[in-house]
């Protein structure tokens, strides 16, 4: 299955951190406190993607295409084994979460007042290794972490994949 998104950049960030040293915050739903999307990249992910390393970038387009995949299993034939973790790539990303929201709002500047239901459909995929939010950890360059709009094909499609199933993504400047 293919998903394929255009994300606004909101928001670049530079530091001298060398786990750190360049971040793109991708614009969101300000409807809902979730977390932003965003990439964390260095210099050679960057020339890789011929992202420029500048703070102009703000108000451009990145086109997203997430890619799934099933990994391999290791262990017995019987079909049970764990997920062969050495066949992920620095651009396989993991399902966090698949959610499906559904918000009933009052509008009462309407006569009569009246209700109306917004319903939203989220995919949150980020790269392996970015700790358990728990405790204090060390980001792993490149990092990626998306908040994807659904629609239903998409979402019931999502539903459907294996549990080994990764999504591989691919970025470029519109």
């Amino acid at each position: 299955m293919q998903i394929t998104k255009e994300l606004r950049i909101h928001e670049v960030k530079a530091t001298r951190a060398s786990n750190v040293p360049f971040q793109i915050i991708l614009e969101g739903n300000y409807l809902r406190q979730e977390e932003e999307s965003s990439l964390t990249l260095d210099a050679d992910i960057c020339t890789r993607y011929n992202i420029p390393i500048s703070l102009d970038l703000i108000g451009r387009t990145l086109a997203c295409s997430f890619e799934s995949r099933e990994l391999p299993l290791q262990g017995d034939n019987n079909g049970n084994g764990r997920v062969d973790m050495e066949s992920l790539g620095s651009d396989d990303l993991q399902i966090k979460s698949l959610k499906k929201t559904e918000v009933t709002l009052s509008i009462f500047y309407t006569i009569p007042p009246s209700k109306y239901n917004q319903i939203s459909q989220t995919l949150e995929l980020s790269s392996f290794g970015g700790g358990d939010g728990m405790r204090m950890h060390i980001i792993p360059c490149p990092f990626y972490h998306f908040l994807v709009e659904l629609n239903d094909e998409e979402y019931e499609a999502c539903r459907a994949l294996p549990a080994n199933s990764v999504f591989k993504v691919n970025f470029h400047l519109a």
